[in-house]
């Protein structure tokens, strides 16, 4: 009973140690992930012209994006770089003259993987494809103030031709003409002095209000000439641009969406709709983003048996330990998703096998490390 403060004392130690160097770790790694996506990601807001909230967005959804990626493995770094300092500095031998066995630093280690784990799990499965899509839309943004309305050309949407005469800064346009040739509606021609369009992300739309012009639609057969003609102060005119962004792609996706298309594709229906018409790529995803979650609790088994075992190594040798253990998992991954696009492999034997395969590894290096550490 005089051993418990002991180990409650142990345990929140090691938990401070772990979680210090993982947040060194996180804002590491982080940091060079986004130096070195950043700027490419953020090309096209500097060739237009940045605003500085759409900077911030942009900064935002990437650092989301990685964050699923950076943390579980700055958790590893972390772990692995606070048992190998508790090694090299003898405490753990002095843990072992207690009568404290590797299971005080099990617990420890397992207490912070489990928050990483659930933090992990917010962000692939709720926060990542928001983010992406946040990032598609602003893009899209980008893409509508640059190039969708060139000023002096001619710009066809499906069945709708644009004309605008200039383009001035924040989307105000002067002399515009938009013209309908649909083969199932009246055909029309809208001439305007005045207008400015902005873009809907939400629903692919480019809005355009005009002002002060002339709505010509054809009263029958346009051979006839016969037009009728209707003036406006005001018209609000919408244009479906979905067809210039790249649909359904499976990281832009909820769970439920990337479901839906897994049924989808079990009733042998095409996914003509989507970006990408392969059903594995999908599979792939959903179950990714169970698995990913896991990942911080299998790191934290590994962290204490290959940390606690073997001699006395230098704390950068632990670094480099923890970057290829967390590289060798995500690379088991994306090889199995290539394995599984050609059909050799179900995608939930990819991504659950590679998975257990760690988890049945981090076992193992456990009971060794027991045998020399003690229970």
């Amino acid at each position: 009973m005089r051993l418990l403060p002991w180990f409650g004392t142990l345990t929140r130690s090691v938990i401070r140690e772990i979680a210090l160097y993982s947040v060194i770790a996180f804002a590491g790694i982080l940091l060079i992930l986004l130096s070195q996506n950043a700027l490419r990601q953020l090309e096209p807001l500097v060739r237009v012209g940045f605003r500085w909230n759409e900077w911030m967005l942009a900064l935002r959804s990437i650092a989301v994006i990685f964050m699923a990626y950076a943390l579980p493995i700055a958790f590893l770094l972390g772990s692995l770089f606070a048992v190998r300092r508790m090694k090299s500095d003898a405490e753990l031998l002095a843990m072992q003259s207690c009568g404290v066995g590797i299971g005080v630093l099990l617990s420890a280690t397992l207490s912070v993987g489990t928050l990483v784990a659930a933090a992990t799990a917010w962000l692939v499965i709720d926060a990542e494809h928001v983010a992406r899509r946040d990032m598609r839309s602003l893009l899209m943004n980008v893409t509508a103030r640059s190039n969708i309305l060139e000023p002096g050309r001619f710009l066809r949407f499906n069945d709708r031709v644009v004309y605008v005469e200039e383009r001035f800064r924040d989307n105000v346009l002067r002399g515009v003409m938009i013209a309908s040739d649909a083969e199932d509606d009246l055909g029309y021609v809208i001439f305007a002095d005045r207008g400015a369009f902005h873009f809907d992300s939400e629903r692919d739309m480019l809005r355009i209000e005009l002002d002060r012009g002339d709505v010509h639609i054809d009263a029958g057969d346009w051979r006839s000439g016969r037009t009728r003609r209707i003036a406006f102060e005001h018209l609000d005119y919408e244009i479906d641009i979905a067809h210039l962004r790249a649909p359904g792609r499976p990281k832009q996706m909820s769970l439920t969406e990337l479901e839906d298309v897994r049924a989808r594709a079990a009733r042998g229906e095409a996914l003509w709709d989507l970006d990408e018409k392969d059903p594995s790529r999908y599979a792939i995803e959903a179950q990714r983003r169970l698995a990913l979650p896991v990942a911080p609790l299998i790191f934290a088994v590994l962290a204490v048996a290959l940390g606690a075992s073997g001699r006395r190594t230098s704390r950068s040798g632990a670094m480099l330990l923890g970057v290829a253990l967390a590289f060798g998992y995500y690379a088991a991954l994306s090889f199995g998703g290539l394995l599984s696009e050609r059909g050799w492999l179900p995608p939930w034997a990819v991504v659950w096998g590679t998975t257990g395969l760690f988890a049945v590894g981090a076992a193992a290096a456990l009971v060794r490390a027991r045998r020399n550490f003690g229970p």
